[in-house]
């Protein structure tokens, strides 16, 4: 195989790999959450320890690697790092009530479907970001997305520059960055 023609095979997976990762904005497998149903469950989830919210952010082979923040309804909160093929020790911790209620208005106001879509140009080192919200362990909704939309949509901004500050707290400054 000639060095243009591998060229271009990798230029296409790289770019179905890139659309892939923006694509999905709802819920996939299981039961799927309507928006409305999204919003009314996460703006009560302060109370619910079954419900949880894991939202990924960076690359694992760049910067900081690949940050997931896993946080229940009860304010227990889980931060797992990924890099360079090794998994980091997990660091837990618990964020209060109210910054927990916050998050979660904060996610109810996020309509997925307003998130741009995931064939457009993206920006040089772009990420993927996804948002799941779980029952019990089990995925109701996800959101995938990319890291520069948050440029564009202001929901998503506010939910990850929250997500961003928890993770902050929680890891005495050391990530997600």
């Amino acid at each position: 195989m000639n060095r243009t023609v591998r060229h271009w095979m990798m230029v296409v997976v790289l770019m179905a790999s890139c659309g892939a990762a923006g694509g999905h904005r709802k819920g996939e497998g299981g039961p799927k959450m309507t928006h409305a149903t999204w919003q009314q469950e996460l703006r009560e989830w302060n109370g619910h320890p079954e419900w949880e919210v894991q939202i990924t952010t960076g690359t694992e082979h760049f910067r900081k690697g690949l940050v997931t923040l896993l946080l229940r309804g009860d304010g227990t909160a889980v931060i797992r790092n990924r890099r360079a093929g090794q998994d980091l020790p997990p660091r837990e911790g618990t964020v209060p009530a109210e910054q927990v209620r916050e998050l979660g208005s904060r996610l109810g106001a996020l309509d997925p479907s307003a998130l741009p879509g995931g064939d457009r140009p993206r920006v040089p080192g772009d990420t993927p970001v996804r948002i799941e919200v779980r029952r019990q362990g089990t995925v109701q909704a996800e959101v995938r997305c990319w890291h520069s939309d948050r440029y564009e949509v202001a929901t998503l901004d506010r939910v990850l520059e929250q997500a961003d500050d928890i993770v902050l707290a929680l890891t005495n400054g050391e990530l997600p960055f």
